[in-house]
This record gives structure tokens, sequence and C-alpha cells, in this order.
């Protein structure tokens, strides 16, 4: 018999074997190529190699060999280390002395190898892989690689550098010349002495610095004292000037000749040669200049010369005559006079710098004075030795001088606050700036003290530095023009000076000044001219005009006629550019202030379109007694202008050419507006008009964000042009139409638009709309806050349903627009009038929510067929209405009951409700209603299922006629209240009209209480009982409460039974709170109990507070006794916020209580003795 199962497995087998054999047979199909050694990258210790990559999908790898050509092959599933450094151990390849250098993938075709030998030949070979490397079974490597690629590293230079003397020696610097020899650059270095020994390390780059000794650290030096003062890599630099050097002192160069660049290789031993420097300075320094002259400073600065340090002596009056000794230091002060700084005693001449700086700042000197400065160039060895040129740079230059020739001033077009100066400069002897002051009333009597300066760069008057009485400042120091005074006031005489100074920080001025004198006129003489509209819209104008002589000016805009009304003297008025807000020069005449002020525009708004306005204006000065006008007849300016008005004539003929795709050209005849703005709407007519005195942005590319108006409809074009429109879809309708307008910023258009001109553009799928629209619309789960409502499908793909409270829908949806649903009503976008899209999709079932109860609804339900831009919408919607949830008309009636002795089996006969809850109470009627909306998860066993109130229990909700309720007590009277509703999960009540009943359980109980009590003693609780007639009784249970609604077992006690009177007492040790509640459940042999009254407990003397009701809704009651009269209380919430605050001035207190959050809520009661009582409540 064949075993078929061991065939099979062979064959896969063979199968696994055969499918990796031709995996790994699967070599890279082209090599590496043109591999490159880039000559400046060959260097003593390293190459880089580039590439061509081949076509190997894993990469490539790159292996070197020193001295011979690479004989091994790599291994197939083998993944070889790899290490830029060539040797690295590990990263052997497959013949001696070849080592793996890269890995590279990619566009990576480069690598630098190191750490290889100078002037040694190594080879290359590359080979490409497939596979992956990090996976060595999957390698596959081609064994063919580029051959002989080889190259050597750089050797040292065979000439060398040689020193051919030094030149341009000084005290501190000297130049080294050289011929450079056969290497690609050369190392200069140096040493202080005779001797130089130390060469370069092989293979190290060096850095250098011309400043010898300036720069520690191994890179720049070859032994601490031997310095590399300079490295050149070109052959046409031979000469470097080192400085740092120290005077009369010999020092050692040497230079070395190096192949390379990061690791050179060089040439040793080096050209060697000595010089001493100069023993000082040979050169004197040059070009002194005085970069600032005051009347008690000199700033100077030198340069030239070829010392490295300078010493500066100046001398009041007279030269210099000493000069300085070679080996001495001298004490410096800038500030002239200095006592130390006096280098020859008694010769008045002073060191004022000493140091390596060649500028220095002079204080101390006195104005106009000559002064006579020498400097010395010195150099100076390590142990501060000093060597000078004796001859020195000299200069004589005096502190500020007084200016000689002094500017006049002059005064022209005088306002009633304002006056125009103007300067004429001196022929010659001119200061570098002026001082400027003006004084009212008097002629300036200031005179400026030399070498102080004086604040203040303003034309007003009052604003500058008080310099005497009613003396202020202009420009305390100003080479500019003369300004235009501002600030004066009209009647008042003012006088100018202007006075010339030399200097800026400690200036000498010319004295006396020249001064003018201003006389400002009362009232003022000219009137403003040359008035013109530059701007004209809708709803404002612009009024640009030349001012007159007054210091300032109003204007007054009248609406249909001429300004008749003149202002009062004495009188100010307040303007408003908005016309009618400013004040009316006589009442009920129109006349409005829009601006006063000293400007020469105003911008008046407020207007109305296609209306002539009135404009004059008042020029006037202010006065002791208010402004003063000019209003003399022709004395003021008056002017008119209509605002713009719509266009007469519409534009026509607007049609498109060349129509496309994505885009279409438009062509036209213009009305006579200004110009026209175009509005194109897709899939329908154009349905809104531009709003008068809106400007419109617009964009040629259609459906662009920011040019909308209204839904779906875009500016595209505005102007008197040919255009084109872009981004328009294909096989789709468009309509278009053009609005003719005046004016610019606030334009007045002329309305209805052009002939209304539809098109469509070529391509594009065909998309009809449904032709049959859906049916048969019902109303399924009414509540209160919500509904369902089907229909039967037209014949569209989709549809959505647009919904209305409380009036028909009115929105029609337009064709190529997708609109977002979402079924809670009102929770997206409004379509307008509060209409919603509640609906999106293919099914016929919509669950609506957030609705209001009791209202209606009003639906419309539209096929459509096709997505985004194709969208088409069918033309006839089916419609519906329907009512949320309303409270039933007609309550339950007919009760009836019969009883056992813990029972009672309620019955009657439904309202019209579509369900009802039987509310029970023990002992009195039930006066708690159900809330709207709320729905109730009943228990037929007493006390069970939920409160209405404090012991008012839900024992019944649904839609029969009859309850059983259980775990009632004998001889008890208990109360029921039938509410009937309509709705399911969010019902409303009838709570006005309410079937009541009573019934009474009449059997004997096994247990008469005779009495209950309980009392407080030294912190503990005392309960006592008195009972009777204990039939079948087993036991009795104390039960603690601190808030009267949850209890819990505090300790227990064994029944004594009999027919007999028994008295129990019980101690309760853990009272803790300030208020308490008990009651004693009595327990029968089998199983069934009762309970006792409860009772409330105030401990430690706390005062009786109780609430009348518990849970509450909207409105909390408490009791109090009087101990609480006078204090107060507080409600808070669940959360712990503050609802309620309030004064206890009754017993009997009801709050009502807004909306907040449901839970266990807290009334907390403060006597005015400091007691505090905290009772919880459920609110609902």
């Amino acid at each position: 018999m064949i075993n078929f199962l061991r065939i099979r497995q062979a064959f896969f087998v063979a199968f696994f074997f055969l499918s990796n054999f031709f995996l790994w047979a699967a070599d890279p199909t082209t090599s590496a190529s043109n591999v490159q050694f880039p000559s400046a990258s060959i260097d003593g210790a390293q190459f880089k190699v580039s590439f061509t990559a081949g076509n190997g999908t894993g990469g490539r790898i790159v292996v070197v060999k020193e001295g011979s050509e690479i004989t091994g092959v790599p291994v197939d599933g083998t993944r070889y280390e790899f290490n830029s450094a060539f040797g690295t151990a590990g990263t052997q390849f497959t013949a001696p002395g070849e080592y793996v250098v890269a890995h590279l993938t990619g566009s990576t075709t480069s690598v630098t190898v190191t750490n290889l030998k100078p002037g040694t030949t190594y080879y290359v070979a590359i080979f490409e892989l497939n596979g992956n490397y990090a996976t060595p079974s999957t390698i596959d490597y081609s064994i063919v690689t580029p051959t002989d690629k080889k190259v050597t590293t750089l050797s040292a230079p065979t000439t060398q550098t040689t020193i051919t003397g030094f030149t341009q020696v000084a005290g501190n610097s000297v130049r080294v010349n050289w011929t450079s020899g056969g290497g690609q650059g050369r190392l200069i270095v140096a040493t202080k002495g005779t001797s130089l020994t130390a060469t370069p390390t092989q293979l190290a780059s060096y850095n250098y610095s011309r400043d010898f000794g300036s720069t520690t650290g191994s890179s720049y030096w070859l032994s601490p004292d031997v310095f590399v003062v300079y490295k050149i890599s070109n052959t046409y630099t031979n000469y470097a000037d080192i400085n740092g050097l120290e005077p009369n002192t010999a020092y050692t160069f040497a230079a070395f000749e190096f192949n390379g660049d990061i690791t050179p290789v060089y040439l040793t031993p080096a050209s060697i040669q000595t010089i001493t420097t100069h023993a000082g300075p040979t050169q004197a320094f040059t070009n002194i200049s005085f970069d600032k002259i005051e009347g008690n400073r000199l700033d100077c600065s030198w340069s030239g010369g070829n010392g490295s340090q300078s010493l500066v002596v100046i001398k009041k009056g007279s030269p210099v005559s000493n000069v300085p000794e070679n080996g001495k230091s001298y004490t410096s002060n800038t500030v002239f006079g200095s006592s130390d700084a006096e280098w020859v005693p008694g010769s008045g001449e002073y060191v004022v710098s000493f140091s390596t700086r060649r500028s220095v700042s002079i204080t101390g000197l006195e104005k106009s004075i000559p002064y006579y400065i020498s400097i010395f160039a010195f150099d100076a060895d390590k142990n501060g030795y000093t060597y000078y040129y004796s001859t020195p740079l000299q200069k004589t230059q005096n502190t500020a001088m007084p200016p000689t020739g002094q500017t006049t001033v002059t005064v022209t077009a005088i306002t009633g606050s304002s006056a125009q100066l103007n300067y004429q400069s001196p022929a010659s002897g001119g200061g570098n700036s002026r001082l400027l002051v003006i004084r009212d009333g008097s002629p300036v009597e200031f005179l400026p003290e030399d070498l102080k300066v004086y604040g203040g760069a303003t034309s007003t008057y009052g604003m500058g530095q008080l310099v005497g009485p009613d003396t202020y400042t202009l420009y305390g120091q100003s080479n500019g023009g003369a300004p235009n005074v501002k600030g004066l006031i009209p009647g008042h005489t003012y006088y100018t000076t202007v006075f010339e100074m030399n200097g800026t920080t400690a200036p000498v001025y010319l004295r006396p000044g020249a001064s003018v004198q201003i006389n400002i006129p009362n009232e003022p003489t000219t009137a403003s001219y040359n008035g013109r509209f530059s701007s004209v819209e809708g709803n404002s104008m612009r009024f640009d005009w030349q001012n007159g002589d007054g210091a300032n000016r109003i204007v007054v805009v009248r609406k249909g006629t001429a300004v008749t009304s003149v202002p009062q003297d004495g009188t100010s008025y307040l303007a408003s550019d908005k016309l009618g807000e400013g004040s009316e020069l006589t009442a009920g005449q129109g006349e409005f202030v829009v601006y006063n002020g000293s400007y020469s525009t105003v911008t008046v708004t407020g207007l109305e379109k296609n209306t002539t306005y009135h404009f004059a204006i008042f020029e006037y000065s202010p006065s002791g007694t208010g402004p003063d006008y000019l209003t003399a007849s022709g004395k003021w300016l008056t002017a008119s202008q209509a605002t713009v008005s719509a266009p007469s004539t519409q534009t026509s003929n607007l049609i498109a050419n060349d129509i496309q795709s994505n885009q279409a050209s438009f062509t036209f005849t213009t009305g006579n507006g200004a110009s026209r703005i175009f509005v194109m709407r897709e899939g329908a007519a154009v349905d809104a008009e531009p709003q008068d005195y809106t400007r419109y942005t617009y964009n040629k590319n259609f459906g662009t964000s920011g040019t909308q108006l209204g839904t779906a409809n875009y500016f595209v074009n505005s102007g008197n042009t040919a255009f084109t429109i872009t981004n328009l879809k294909p096989g789709t309708q468009y309509y278009i139409t053009a609005f003719e307008f005046n004016g610019n910023a606030a334009p007045v258009y002329l309305r209805p638009g052009a002939t209304m001109y539809s098109f469509t553009t070529t391509g594009g799928v065909v998309v009809t709309a449904p032709a049959q629209a859906a049916s048969g619309p019902a109303l399924e789960k009414i509540d209160g806050t919500s509904f369902n409502f089907k229909w039967t499908n037209g014949d569209g793909a989709n549809r959505i349903v647009i919904a209305r409270k409380g009036s028909p829908v009115s929105f029609v949806p337009v064709n190529g627009t997708g609109y977002s649903a979402n079924a809670a009503f009102g929770s997206n976008t409004d379509l307008g009038q509060g209409q919603y899209v509640v609906f999106n999709g293919t099914g016929n079932v919509l669950a609506l929510t957030n609705l209001e109860l009791a209202t209606s609804y009003y639906f419309a339900v539209y096929e459509y067929n096709g997505s985004g831009t194709t969208i088409r919408y069918g033309t006839v919607a089916l419609t519906a209405s329907g009512t949320t949830a309303t409270s039933p008309t007609v309550k339950s009636s007919n009760p009836s009951n019969t009883t056992t002795s813990n029972s009672i089996t309620l019955s009657w006969t439904s309202g019209n409700g579509a369900g009802r809850i039987v509310v029970a109470r023990e002992g009195s009627e039930v006066s708690a209603v159900p809330s709207n909306l709320s729905k109730y998860k009943a228990s037929n066993v007493f006390k069970d299922g939920p409160q209405l109130a404090v012991g008012q229990y839900v024992v019944y909700s649904g839609t029969g006629s009859s309850v059983t309720v259980t775990g009632l007590e004998a001889n008890k009277n208990y109360h029921f209240s039938v509410f009937e509703y309509n709705g399911v999960d969010a019902p409303v009540y009838n709570t006005t009209d309410v079937l009541k009943t009573t019934a009474i359980i009449g059997s004997v109980l096994p247990v008469t209480w005779l009495s209950f009590a309980v009392s407080e003693k030294n912190g503990k609780v005392m309960l006592d009982w008195t009972t009777t007639q204990e039939i079948n009784a087993d036991a009795y249970v104390v039960e603690r409460s601190l808030d009267g609604i949850r209890f819990t077992p505090v300790l227990s006690l064994q029944a004594k039974g009999g027919e007999g009177r028994n008295t129990y007492s019980a101690t309760d040790p853990a009272a803790g709170s300030a208020t308490l509640y008990y009651r004693i459940k009595q327990v029968d042999a089998n199983g069934k109990f009762s309970y006792s009254n409860v009772l409330r407990l105030a401990i430690n003397g706390t005062p009786a507070l109780k609430l009348l009701q518990n849970p509450i809704q909207n409105q909390l009651g408490f009791e109090c006794s009087e101990e609480w009269l006078g204090g107060r209380f507080e409600i808070t919430d669940a959360s712990g916020r503050t609802i309620y605050k309030g004064e206890i001035t009754t017993t009997i207190n009801r709050v009502a209580l807004k909306a907040g959050s449901f839970g266990i809520w807290y009334l907390t009661v403060y006597s005015k003795t400091g007691q505090r009582v905290s009772l919880p409540f459920v609110r609902l």
C-alpha cells in the first residue's frame, strides 16, 4: 500500500530545500565600477575610496589589503564585521592580511580608510551582495570585483624648506623668509634662545598662532617651549610676520616641509636659523587724530610705528621737553594733573597712558587751552624692562573754543498756536551745534554755562528743560533746521534765543545769543482754504483742506442744505466723525460738529447714500475765556458733496465662452457703475445679493474660502474686462450674475443683478435627481424628549431628513452640497430659522433626541443621488410632523382593594395614559408628585422602591391596572396615588388630576408597643421600650441613623415573650453625632419583622432641627426650635459647592432651589452661640 503521507512530507522537504537553494542562487548581476581615490583625500595614514554601486539589494562590502592584490572571496550566508580603521581585530576577511572596512548601502558609495602606514600601497576590492546583512542566512555575494584598484599613501617630501633670513626686525616682531621645498606644505616653529632640537610628530596635524607663545596646548607646540608660529599649504607664500616677541632677545626658527593634511608626513631634519630682536622700536607712531574735542576733554588715537606699547605725555601751554628712560615704567592717569602721573617732578608733564592701547580719553582739562601731546613707542621684555624709541609723535590741540560766528533767527507763518522759526547760519566761525530757548512774556535773560549740557528735544513750548522764569529749552543741542514752535497761546508774546556752541558732552557757548520776538494773535485772521473731497463712499466721505492761521478749527456738516449757524465765542464743541453724535451748533438745525482739532482732514461716517452734505470750517484760537472763532462774513471755508448712489444701468450680455471641464471664460457689456462684481453658484440660481456699504473679496478660483455670499454663492470677479473662472467641476451646471456699483470701500449696488446666465462644464459623470419621494411617514416610541420617525424610502440612493420646531420646513437643499447630520436636534449647523439636518444615509428610521416635551416638530425628507459635488436632490420632498409626549388627560378611576396581614392588592380602571405609576405612603395622604422626564423603577415591596419624598414610595410602574403591595404592617392606614403618564424612557405625567385611595391592614400584630423613648446621659444614648402580647416574637434590633433615612443595626436583644408587660433597656455608647435617629426592629420567629416609630435625639443639648420633606425636588423645607432663631443656614450640593445662604428668622423655613446636580445635599445651620448641625437630604 502506498504511504501518501510520507510522499507528501518528502515533497514539502524537497520544495523547502529547492526554495532556499534558488533564493541563495540569486547573485547580484552588476558589480561596483568607476573606483576612484580622490587625490585631495590621500594622506599619510588614510585615503578615501569612492565608486559607482552595482545592483546588490543588500549593499556591498569593501575589503582592503596592504601590499598585494586581494585573493579572498566572500562566503554566502556570512556576515563580516567591519571597521574603517584598517586592521581592526575581528574584521578579518577570508584571506590573510585582508580586512573588511565597510558595509555600504543605498546612496553611500564612499568610505575613508584610516590607521594606515605612510608611503604604502593598499589594494581595494568591492563585493556586491543580495539579502539582508543583518540576517546572514539570506546573504548571497557576487565574487566579481574591480581588479587592480590600489592607492599609495603619502610619504615625506624629499626637499626641505630653507629659511633664507629675517627682515623687518623690531623689538617685538620679525619677518621670517624662506624658500619652499618639494612638499605640499611647510610648518614654521620657533623657540626662545639659540637651540631648537624638537621635531613634529609624524601624522600629527598642528594649529598655529603668529603671536609667539600666546596659545597653549599640544596642537600648538612641538614641546612646551617650541611653538608653531605658521603653517601654509601653498608654494607662493614665502614669509610670515611673527609677533609677541621680547626685545633684545634671541629666537631660533625651524622649517619642516610636509605632505598631507589630516595625517601629514614631515621631512626632518629642519632648516634652522637664529635672530636677535631689536632693543626696542625702530619707528615712531604716526597719524594722530582727535575723535572728540570738548571743553574739558580730548579723545585721541594714533597708528603706525612698530612699538608694541605706548607712553602718552601731555602738557598744558607748551611742548613736552623730557624723554623716557629705558628700563623704567611710569604711572599713568587719564585725569590731567594727577600728582602721581607727573613723570618729572615740577615739569607740568603728565603721563595719561602707559599701555598697549592706541587711544586715550584725557579729562580734567581747561576749556579753550592748547595742550601739547607726545607719544613714545616702546617694547618690554617678560621681566618688564622697557626699551623706548626716543623720538615721539607730537601734536598740539586746543580744548573746545567758543564759536565766533552767531546764527540769527527769524519767524514766519504765525498761527494762533504756532510759529515757524528760521535760522541763518554765520558766514564763518559757527559752532558744531546750537541751543534754542524760548520765554513767554519777556525777553530771554538766561545765559548757558560752559561745560554744561541742557536737555530738550521738542518743538512744543513748556515741554523742554526749565532754565529760567517761564524759560524753556526747545532743543538743548541741535545742528538741524529750525522748528515750527507749537503750544503757544493766542494773545501772548514769546521770545526765542539761539546760542552757538562747540563740543558735545562739555560744550563751550558763544554768548550772548541771537533773539527774535513772536506775537501770537487772539482771533485768527485767515480762514481754511483749498477744500477738496478725496474719497466719497455710500455712507462716508473724506474732506481735506489747507489750514488757516487758527490754532485749531471745527468742521460742521449739515444734510441737504448749507450751514447757516456759526459757533459762539467761548463755547467748546464736542466733535464726532459719525454725523449726528457731535455737538449741534443750533438745536434742531441738524448742523453737527464732526471735527475739532489742529489737523487738516476728517472722514465723516454715518451718512446716507445719494445724499448731499454741506461742510463749513471755522478757525479758532484758545483764549482765557475759551475759543475765539473767526466768524466774520466770508471768513470760513464752505463746500458740499453728495454721497455715491447706485448705478442706473446694469451689466448686460453676460455669456460664457470656451467652456471646459474645469474652467470657463466670460465676456459682458458694462453698465454705468464705477465697477461691478460677479457672483456664481453651483447647481442652482444665485439666491443672494450684495449689501450696500460692504466691500467683498473675490477670487477667480471658484469656491475659495472667504468669498462666499449667503449659502454656496461665491464672488468670482470684479472689474471691467473679460475674465476666466477656474476650479470648476466637470459636467456641472453653474449660474452667474453681476451687480454694478459705485464707490470703493463702502459701495452702493444696483439690485437686482444682471440677467442670470447658466452653463454646464464639459466631461464628468451625469447624475440625475431621484424621481420618487419617500412616503409612509410614521412615529414610534414617542417620549417627552425623543421619538422615532420612520418612512418608506423613495428611489434615491440616499436621503436627508430636515427637522424644524413649531413650523413646516422651508429649507431646500442645494445640488452639489452635502450636509452633515446629527440626530440630537439643534446640535449641528442651523440651516436658517431653526432648521437642522437630523439624518443623512440609506436607512429609513431616525431616532430623534434633544426635543422639548409637548412640542410639535416638522420634517422634510429629500431623496438624492450622487456624492460630493455630483449630489442631485429630488425636487419633491416627503413632509410630516409629530409631537413629543404630552400629559394624559384622563386619570385612573374605580379603585378597589383586598388586604392580608401584611399586603394590599390595589386595582383600578386605567386612564388614557400609555402607563401609570402608583405611589404609597403610610399614615398620610401622598403629597409628592413625579418629575416629568423621570422614569422610576418601582418595587411592590413597601419601602424598597424609590421615594418621591420621605416615606412616599413608588410601588408600581407599568401599563396594567393592579398591584399587590407587600411589606406592610397591621393596623396601619396606607394611602395611594395613581399618576397617569405618556412616554417610555422620558415620560410626561398628569400630576393635577390623580386617583387617590386608602386601605387599612386590620390583622393583630404579634407584638403590642406600649412605649418607646430615647435620652442622652454622659454622652451615651439610653433606649427604653415597653411591650405586651409578645406572640411568636423572637428579637429586637436597635437601629441608628444620621439622616433619618439610612439606618444601621447597633445591637440586638432577645424577646422575653408571653402576653404580659415586658420592659427593655439598651445603651448606645458610640453616639458621636450631634443629631441621631433611632428605631426598633421587631423580628418574629418566622422571620417577619416590623418597626417602631422613629425617634430623633439632639446630643449635648443641641436645639431641635428636622427636615419637612426628604427626598426633595425644587424646594427644601425645614423646622427648627426657637434656639436657632437669629442664626444662619447654608445649603451645599453633592460636590461641596455652596448653593444658598440665608438667615433664620422663623421656625418654619422653605427655600426654592435652582437647578443643580442630583444626589445627597446638606443643610447646615449655625446658632448665634456657635452651635452647628448638618442634615443630609436627597435632591432628585
